[in-house]
C-alpha cells in the first residue's frame, strides 16, 4: 500500500472521528430530527393550555442549557467541578444587583453576568495547576460553599437570605423577556444558542486539545499543548455560559435567592452531564432536560426520585459513557483506532 493511499484513507478515518462527525446519511437524519424537534418546541405554546406546563418547559430549557455549558469543563477538559451552579448564581446575582440597585440596562447586565461567570471559572480553574481529579472536586466544593455563604450573608450586596424580589421587567432589543410565553421562548432561544456554540466549538482544535488534556495531560504537553491554559479556557467558557443562563433566569423569573444556587444545584448539573455521556451534547440536553421535566411532572414520585436517579447513574456506568454514549471520548475514539490499525501498511 502506497503512502498516498494510506494517507487518504487515514484522512477519511480522522474525518469520521471528528467530534460530532457522522456519515452523510446519519448526519442528514440527525439534522432533520433536530429540525423537527426544534420546530415542535417553538410551536408548542400554541397547543399548550396549561400555564404550569409552560413554566415546566421553561425550567427544562434553562436546565438543559446549563448542562450543555457544563459539557466543556466536565466533558471535554475532564475537570470534576461541583461549582457550575455557583457560577450560574454569580451571573444571576450580578444581573439582579445591577438592574435593581443600580439601574443598569439589562443588555449591559447580561454581558457583565457572562464576564462574571468567566472570571469565577478562571479563579476556580487556578486550582487545576496543582490538583487534579477528586482533589479538584474538593476545591470546587469549598468554592461553592464559600460563594453560597457570601450570597447568604452579604446583605448589602446580595440582600441576604431573602434575595432579590420585585426585579424590574427586562427587555432585550425591545422584546420583553418576562411573562409565561416570553420566558418560554427566551429560555428556548438560550438553549438553541448555547447548543450551537458548544457544537461549533467542539469542532475546533481547542476542543480536541481539551480532550487530549482530559485523557493524558502529560502526553498533551509533550505535543505542545499548554494543559493549564486549556483547562482555564474550558472553565472560562463554561463559566461564561453559566453566567448568561443566570442573567436569563433573573429576566424570566424576576426573582433570585441563594437557595437556587446551593451545592445540590451544582451536584445535579454535574450528574446530568455524566448521565448524558460526558462530552455528548445530545446526551446533556436529554439528561438535563428530561430529568427536569420528569421531576416537575411527576412530583408525586418525589419520595423515590433519588432511587430513580441512582438507577440512571448505574445505567450510565454500565453502558460505558452515559445514557447517550460519549461519542467523542469513547465510541468514536475506538472506531478511529480500529480503522488506523486495519489501514496500517504490512511488511
Amino acid at each position: 500500500m502506497t503512502p498516498s493511499i494510506l494517507q487518504s484513507r487515514t484522512g477519511r478515518a480522522v474525518e469520521s472521528a471528528r467530534p460530532g462527525g457522522v456519515g452523510r446519511r446519519g448526519g442528514s437524519r440527525a439534522v432533520w430530527a433536530v429540525a423537527v424537534l426544534v420546530a415542535a418546541c417553538y410551536l408548542a405554546p400554541a397547543f399548550l393550555t396549561s400555564v404550569f406546563q409552560l413554566q415546566v418547559l421553561t425550567v427544562t430549557f434553562l436546565n438543559a442549557a446549563l448542562t450543555v455549558g457544563a459539557v466543556l469543563a466536565l466533558g471535554y477538559a475532564g475537570l470534576l467541578t461541583l461549582s457550575h451552579g455557583t457560577l450560574y448564581g454569580v451571573g444571576a446575582y450580578i444581573t439582579a444587583s445591577l438592574i435593581t440597585d443600580h439601574g443598569v440596562p439589562f443588555p449591559v447586565a447580561f454581558l457583565l453576568a457572562g464576564v462574571g461567570g468567566a472570571v469565577g471559572g478562571l479563579v476556580l480553574g487556578m486550582a487545576s495547576k496543582r490538583v487534579r481529579g477528586d482533589y479538584f472536586a474538593l476545591v470546587s466544593l469549598a468554592f461553592t460553599i464559600a460563594v453560597y455563604e457570601l450570597m447568604l450573608h452579604w446583605d448589602a450586596v446580595t440582600h441576604g437570605a431573602s434575595g432579590f424580589f420585585g426585579i424590574p421587567v427586562t427587555s432585550l432589543f425591545g422584546v420583553q423577556l418576562s411573562g409565561f410565553s416570553a420566558g418560554y421562548y427566551t429560555c428556548l432561544v438560550l438553549l438553541t444558542l448555547t447548543t450551537l456554540f458548544v457544537w461549533r466549538f467542539s469542532r475546533t482544535f481547542a476542543a480536541r486539545a481539551m480532550l487530549a488534556v482530559r485523557f493524558d495531560d502529560f502526553a498533551a504537553e509533550s505535543m505542545g499543548i499548554n494543559a493549564f491554559f486549556t483547562r482555564q479556557l474550558a472553565m472560562a467558557l463554561s463559566g461564561a455560559l453559566a453566567g448568561f443562563a443566570g442573567a436569563i433566569l433573573v429576566a424570566t423569573a424576576v426573582f433570585v435567592a441563594p437557595g437556587n444556587f446551593n451545592l445540590l444545584a451544582s451536584f445535579n448539573i454535574g450528574l446530568w452531564v455524566i448521565i448524558g455521556g460526558m462530552a455528548s451534547i445530545p446526551g446533556a440536553i436529554a439528561a438535563g432536560g428530561l430529568i427536569t421535566l420528569l421531576t416537575e411532572e411527576f412530583r408525586f414520585l418525589s419520595h423515590v426520585s433519588v432511587g430513580l436517579l441512582g438507577v440512571l447513574v448505574l445505567i450510565a456506568v454500565y453502558t460505558r459513557g452515559g445514557v447517550l454514549s460519549d461519542l467523542v471520548a469513547d465510541r468514536v475514539a475506538r472506531r478511529h483506532g480500529r480503522r488506523l490499525t486495519s489501514e496500517a501498511p504490512r511488511a
